[in-house]
C-alpha cells in the first residue's frame, strides 16, 4: 500500500518548499503524492526519491538542504600513485586521480593540508573527523566529529540524523560530543534491514530472499504500479532509474554475503557468520556505497560516513590470493606487494567514483544530487608504510562548492585540514567560525 510517513511531532525545521510552481506546470496536481510516500508490502518498506508530483501537501514542505557524506580509508594512499603535478583544473593526472578523473570539474584536489597536533600513527583515525590534537597522550579525550556536529544541525528532520559504517566493527570516526566512540554498522545486511525492513523475523525472511536472488520490490510490487499510475513521465523514468538502483544494491549486497560464506581451507570448517562478515573488505565496502548512496537520495539521511579500514586482518582478493590490507601497507619495496596495495587503494578510489557518479544521476529540483551533496574523500595518513600525517590525501567533490582542481599549500604540509571542515559547515548552513583546530575557512575554496 502507498502511505505516508510523517516526520516525528515536534522535531526540526519546516524545509521550504520550491517544486509547487513546476509541478503545476507539468499539469501534475499538486499534492497528488506526499513528500514522504513509502511503498509497503510484507513486512517490506520503500522511501521513494523526491519525484516532481510530489508536493507541500499537508503542511509538508519538500527539502532543499545539502548533504555530507564522508569516505575514509585508515591506510592513506601510495604517494608515488597519489600526487598530481600541476595547478587548477590544468594538472596531470596520477595514477590514482585517472580513477576520478570524469569528475574532474567537479572536485578539488587538496595537497599540503594535515591535521595539526595528530600524531598516533594507525590509532588516530579516531580523529579523523574530530582533529583533536596527541591521541597518543595519556590525558587524551577526543572532541566531537564533524558528521555527528553537522548531523545535529540538519539531520532532525530526517529518519536518521546519520548513518555510520565501517567494514570492520572495531573502528569507527565518528564520535559524540562528549567524545565517545559512535558504533559503525558493521554489517551491510544491517544498514539494508535499517532502510528497506520492519522488524527482526522479516528481516531474516528478507536477507533469505536476497540469498535466493528475490528482489524486496517484489514484495511492495502492486503498491509500485499503483503509484506509476499517478505520476508523470519523467516521474516514471525516475521510479525506474531507483528501482534499478535498488536491485543493484541487492546484488552487491548479495556478492559479500556469498564471499563471507567462502570457506577457508581447514580441516574443520564451523558455518560462516554472515553478521560477522569475514569476507572481502572492497565488496562490503561496494555495498555499503550503494545503499548509502539509497539512504541519501531518499532522504533517509542527510549525513552518512563510510570508514574503508585495512586494520585488523581485514582482507581482499585480487589476482588468484587474498591479500591482508595492513600486511601490504608494510611492503618493505616488495614489487608484488606494492602492486597489490595498488589495486586496493585504485579500488577504494572506484567506490568513491561509484558515488559520485550515484548522486549525479539523480535529478532533484532542477540540480543533481552531487550538486547539493558535499562529498569528502581522505585519510588520517598520507603513508600506511612510514605512517607520515602530514599532506594527506585528500578529495573534495560535488556541494555546490566552485571547485579548483587542484589546490595545493605550500609550506610544511600541516595546513588545517580543519579549515575545509569548517568550509563544508558553512555549505550545509551551519553558521561557526571554528571547529577543532581551524583557523577560518579554507583559503582558496569558495563555497
Amino acid at each position: 500500500m502507498l502511505v505516508k510517513n510523517p516526520p516525528p511531532n515536534g522535531h526540526g525545521r519546516t524545509p521550504a518548499c520550491s517544486s509547487a510552481s513546476r509541478v503545476q506546470a507539468a499539469g501534475i496536481r499538486p499534492g497528488a503524492i506526499p513528500r514522504r510516500t513509502v511503498l509497503r508490502g510484507l513486512g517490506a518498506s520503500l522511501s521513494l526519491p523526491l519525484l516532481e508530483s510530489m508536493t507541500c501537501g499537508g503542511g509538508e514542505q519538500a527539502h532543499n538542504a545539502n548533504r555530507m557524506v564522508v569516505l575514509m580509508t585508515d591506510l592513506g594512499m601510495l604517494p608515488q600513485y597519489w600526487f598530481p603535478k600541476g595547478v587548477g583544473f590544468d594538472y596531470e593526472d596520477s595514477r590514482y586521480t585517472k580513477v576520478v578523473s570524469p569528475f574532474r570539474k567537479r572536485m578539488t584536489i587538496v595537497t599540503g593540508s594535515a591535521l595539526p597536533g595528530v600524531d598516533g600513527q594507525h590509532d588516530a583515525d579516531i580523529c579523523y573527523l574530530t582533529g583533536t590534537p596527541r591521541p597518543q597522550s595519556p590525558s587524551f579525550r577526543n572532541g566531537e566529529s564533524l558528521d555527528v556536529f553537522a548531523a545535529s544541525h540538519i539531520g532532525k528532520d530526517t529518519r536518521y540524523s546519520l548513518i555510520n559504517t565501517c567494514n570492520n566493527a572495531g573502528r569507527s570516526m565518528s564520535f559524540s560530543r562528549s567524545g565517545s566512540r559512535v558504533p559503525p554498522l558493521a554489517d551491510p545486511v544491517a544498514l539494508y534491514n535499517k532502510l528497506f525492513v520492519g522488524n527482526a523475523a522479516e528481516a531474516k525472511e528478507q536477507v533469505a530472499r536476497l540469498e535466493s536472488k528475490k528482489s524486496i520490490l517484489d514484495k511492495v510490487l502492486e503498491p509500485s504500479r499503483a503509484l506509476q499510475q499517478k505520476v508523470s513521465a519523467a516521474d516514471k523514468e525516475r521510479l525506474d532509474q531507483y528501482y534499478t538502483a535498488v536491485r543493484d544494491a541487492e546484488a552487491a549486497l548479495v556478492r559479500a554475503i556469498e564471499w563471507s560464506a567462502v570457506a577457508k581451507p581447514k580441516a574443520s570448517v564451523t558455518a560462516p557468520d554472515h553478521n560477522a562478515y569475514a569476507g572481502d573488505t572492497l565488496l562490503i565496502s561496494l555495498a555499503f556505497q550503494k545503499l548509502i548512496s539509497l539512504a541519501i537520495q531518499t532522504d533517509q539521511t542527510r549525513v552518512a560516513t563510510m570508514l574503508v579500514s585495512g586494520a585488523f586482518g581485514t582482507k581482499f582478493r585480487h589476482a588468484g590470493k587474498e591479500w591482508e590490507v595492513h600486511g601490504l601497507s608494510h611492503h618493505a619495496g616488495d614489487p608484488e606487494k606494492i602492486e597489490a596495495l595498488a589495486h586496493y587503494e585504485e579500488s577504494v578510489l572506484g567506490i568513491l567514483v561509484a558515488l559520485l557518479r550515484s548522486l549525479d544521476e539523480v535529478q532533484e529540483e532542477g540540480q543533481t544530487l552531487l550538486d547539493r551533496t558535499t562529498v569528502l574523500f581522505g585519510s588520517h595518513l598520507l603513508n600506511g608504510h612510514s605512517h607520515s600525517q602530514a599532506n594527506l590525501p585528500t578529495i573534495l567533490a560535488g556541494g555546490g562548492f566552485k571547485h579548483r582542481g587542484l589546490l595545493t599549500f605550500e609550506g610544511d604540509g600541516y595546513y588545517p585540514l580543519t579549515n575545509l571542515y569548517v568550509s563544508m559547515l558553512h555549505k550545509l548552513g551551519i553558521e561557526t567560525e571554528r571547529f577543532s583546530s581551524s583557523t577560518g575557512t579554507m583559503r582558496g575554496l569558495e563555497a
